[in-house]
């Protein structure tokens, strides 16, 4: 998978589908990812996402722009610059 998408609901039963930056935003990494997982904190969202690098699948994290915490649909950052979590 190399195009991601936020799914966004106010009341769980009416949902908008929101395109997301992909797999390139992670110079590191091919263009192969997988379903990523969204959380927050203190208003912040970040985006733990699998993605795929030549012999292994590292776990990495993206946040959005500061201007944008409070919003889900990014644009996203890669956080590290590298896997979070590497094989």
């Amino acid at each position: 998978m190399n195009n991601w998408f936020i799914l966004k609901s106010t009341d769980m039963v009416n949902w908008t589908r929101i395109p997301t930056p992909h797999a390139g935003r992670f110079r590191w990494a091919n263009a192969n990812a997988w379903a990523g997982q969204m959380v927050t904190k203190n208003g912040k969202f970040y985006w733990f996402v699998p993605v795929n690098k030549t012999g292994s699948c590292p776990t990495t994290v993206a946040w959005p722009s500061a201007w944008r915490w409070g919003q889900p649909e990014g644009p996203f950052t890669d956080y590290l610059g590298k896997p979070l979590i590497d094989d």
